[in-house]
């Protein structure tokens, strides 16, 4: 849980989530990346007089499961902004998530786009898996 605190103390839990799709985003047309983000953007925005995102955990499931709903791939990053991306949502998915029925589903999904990655990703895949599979066992 360490690594969580230290991959949390740079920003919101708004930019982090703006981070996670704009790392996604990267890969698609100009055209096409404002419609991407828009749903993303809508959901964290909190409408006047309900409760406040930070406050709101059921809220920040949703969001953080419409980002690993959208995880397909590595992305189109270098090895270190993709270990990046995953160490981002997966500290997200455990801290939201705290009972294993509901984690399990979304670390899975995980690792199994991992695994389907081409093997020229060799070297990040296992990087990203292994704090994957840990959350699973434990």
């Amino acid at each position: 849980m360490a690594d969580a605190v230290a991959v949390f103390s740079e920003g919101t839990f708004e930019e982090q989530i703006q981070e996670l799709v704009n790392y996604f985003a990267r890969g698609l047309a100009e055209d096409s990346r404002a419609a991407y983000i828009r749903p993303f953007q809508d959901a964290l925005l909190t409408p006047e007089g309900q409760t406040p995102l930070s406050q709101d955990a059921g809220r920040k499931k949703k969001v953080i499961g419409m980002v690993r709903e959208k995880v397909v791939g590595l992305g189109e990053g270098n090895d270190r902004e993709i270990e990046g991306f995953f160490n981002l949502l997966n500290s997200h998915l455990v801290t939201l998530f705290t009972e294993t029925s509901e984690l399990e589903p979304h670390v899975s999904a995980l690792v199994g786009t991992v695994l389907g990655a081409p093997e020229t990703f060799t070297g990040i895949k296992y990087r990203v898996q292994y704090p994957q599979i840990i959350q699973l066992i434990q």
